[in-house]
C-alpha cells in the first residue's frame, strides 16, 4: 500500500493504493482525511474486489 499527501496543511488527506505489481494494476484507491476511516475504506473496497490482504481485519 502507498499513500501521498496533498501539500495544503490545512487539509491535509491521504491518497491510498493498493498496487498489483503482477498485473501492473491499480486495485483500489481512497482519498480522505488522516486517520484510521480512510484506511478501513480502502479495506472495504478489496473486500469487495474479493482481494486477500493479510493482516488486517
Amino acid at each position: 500500500m502507498n499513500y501521498g499527501l496533498v501539500e495544503q496543511k490545512s487539509q491535509e488527506r491521504w491518497i491510498v493504493y493498493t498496487y498489483a505489481p503482477e498485473t501492473d494494476e491499480i486495485l483500489a484507491y481512497q482519498i480522505g482525511e488522516r486517520n484510521a476511516t480512510t484506511i478501513k475504506q480502502l479495506y472495504v473496497q478489496l473486500k469487495d474486489l474479493q482481494y486477500v490482504l493479510h493482516g488486517w481485519t
